[in-house]
């Protein structure tokens, strides 16, 4: 079947997506030189520890923008596309979300363990020692604030509006199975760093498919926030304790959210066992009465693989490549990040 005008759309829909995360590009490539000048200016104006936390702080805020910046981007160059809908902020959420939460939070770090293990014989340690941070002068109470706003509640928040909120949305007329892979693809290619694809797009899976389920992006920025907030007091436990206690607080942490995460599994399977429904349930049927050349006609799977294939996605995919390839020559030679 041809449908030339539905495929033209959803091409269309995809060279705004691309054009949007250029612009999410752009503004977290100038992050750096932002954060590089306030810090500076506090420095010199008040003290070290000002300029330090103007270097946090104006790099979060910087973080947001460059996600939130991109969703306004869309909205304005897609306004006449039919999937330029509203970012599902409604507070909506699944009765079994007190049980979703802590499987899927048991399921990622499942996730964080292949992918390390994956990448095991690649050397990847040197990229993440040389991307720590490190405070020569002690770990205070401060820093384990500025950490959790600036990785576990910032990137929770703004990330989910610009990739479940957004590229899910946009989507979601193409089938539910095109719109949480889709936005799962896109979530791992966004974050830049071979050593993290695997358990990012996994982690995009699950996050897709909660605001998916619940018709709402909170339970995804819930989730979110909770991996986020517990990778941040795992880190700060090696800055406060020595390694051997570290290591031994971090396991049980560990085990802690694997038991729940395991037995929170179960729940959820004796429950969707009862029930007919599926998390992800199979595309609808292509009706015979479409017309082929309606924007509103479904397009096959070999078009929606090759409609993601947009001049301004090719793009970005691009340019989020070349900066995984310089993350690993940066890892190689042993460059350091600050």
């Amino acid at each position: 079947m041809i449908s030339s005008n539905a495929y033209k759309k959803y091409k269309r829909i995809w060279n705004y997506l691309g054009g949007s995360l250029l612009v999410f590009y752009t503004i977290f490539m100038l992050r750096e030189f932002v954060c590089i000048f306030f810090e500076s200016l506090f420095t010199n104006a008040v003290s070290d520890k000002a300029g330090e936390i103007a270097n946090s702080l104006s790099g979060a805020l910087m973080y947001m923008l460059a996600f939130i910046v991109p969703v306004f981007f869309y909205k304005f160059i897609a306004k006449r596309l039919s999937s330029a809908k509203d970012l599902q902020l409604e507070p909506r959420f699944s009765k079994y979300l007190w049980l979703v939460i802590p499987a899927a939070l048991g399921a990622n770090l499942v996730l964080a363990l292949i992918n390390s293990l994956v990448m095991l014989p690649f050397n990847y340690e040197v990229i993440y020692e040389l991307m720590t941070p490190e405070y020569p002068d002690g770990y205070y109470l401060y820093h384990l604030v500025l950490d959790i706003i600036s990785t576990a509640i910032v990137p929770a928040i703004s990330e989910e509006l610009l990739f479940r909120g957004l590229i899910l949305a946009a989507l979601l007329p193409y089938g539910k199975k095109t719109a949480v892979f889709g936005s799962a693809i896109m979530f791992a290619i966004m974050h830049q760093n071979f050593a993290q694809l695997i358990y990012t797009f996994g982690m995009g899976i699950i996050l897709a498919v909660i605001v998916v389920e619940t018709k709402s992006i909170w339970g995804g920025i819930i989730l979110h926030f909770l991996n986020n907030l517990f990778s941040v007091v795992n880190t700060s436990l090696y800055y406060i304790y020595p390694q051997t206690r570290a290591d031994y607080i971090s396991n049980i942490m560990v085990l802690v959210v694997l038991v729940l995460g395991v037995v929170s599994l179960v729940a959820l399977i004796y429950k969707y066992s009862k029930s007919d429904k599926m998390l992800i349930e199979e595309d609808e049927e292509i009706p015979m009465c479409f017309d082929p050349l309606s924007e509103n006609a479904p397009i096959s799977k070999k078009e929606k693989i090759k409609g993601f294939f947009a001049p301004l996605n090719i793009v970005f995919i691009a340019l989020a490549l070349f900066q995984m390839l310089l993350l690993v020559a940066v890892a190689v030679l042993e460059i350091p990040l600050s």
